[in-house]
């Protein structure tokens, strides 16, 4: 995701990775990684867990931590859930702060296509987790196949360059990022 992120914050947020914020809802296999990664590039981590053994780990790493029922409420750049679908819904739009929701968890939005416009409404971006979360479904792939972490990692590019492909063609037909994920990996 760290690819991806990159893309965001050059194209939509105008910055660079490391002057962002990102709250991380879900500190398990997707959500420390990441939090680990966007340390190492220098950006403001918040992050929560239901296990209070992660949130320990994580604090020390150096990610500030905040309790369960407040972490999408984080005013941030980048809201990443990363642990349960459906957090994006009527009830939570109305109290975000973020500027973007890009998450490694399925299904983010708990109804994609109305609160999707909900969102827009609000002036909020989602990134489609199909298109955001896609690398550790790549690396699985590649490390299965008998390839190395490295060649994994390497091979993830590809989810910045079709994440710009999105960008661009949202920008080029005048629609969501969702829109046009649908349209491009329909």
């Amino acid at each position: 995701m760290i690819f991806g992120y990159k893309v965001i914050c050059k194209e939509i947020l105008k910055k660079d990775l490391k002057d962002c914020s990102i709250a991380i809802q879900g500190l398990g296999a997707v959500g420390m990684p990441l939090a680990e990664k966007l340390l190492e590039e220098g950006c403001k981590v918040i992050g929560s867990d239901v296990d209070n053994k992660k949130c320990k780990i994580a604090k020390k790493k150096g990610v500030k931590i905040v309790s369960v029922k407040k972490i999408l409420f984080e005013k941030v750049d980048i809201l990443s859930p990363c642990a349960f679908g459906e957090v994006i819904n009527k009830k939570t739009i109305p109290k975000l702060k973020c500027k973007i929701i890009a998450g490694g968890a399925n299904n983010i939005l708990e109804n994609e296509i109305s609160d999707n416009k909900k969102l827009l409404k609000r002036n909020l971006i989602f990134v489609p987790d199909f298109v955001i979360n896609s690398g550790g479904f790549l690396q699985a792939l590649i490390e299965r196949r008998g390839g190395s972490v490295k060649e994994a990692k390497e091979e993830s590019i590809i989810i910045a360059k079709q994440l710009q492909r999105v960008i661009d063609h949202s920008r080029k037909n005048k629609l969501s990022l969702l829109e046009s994920a649908f349209i491009l990996f329909d």
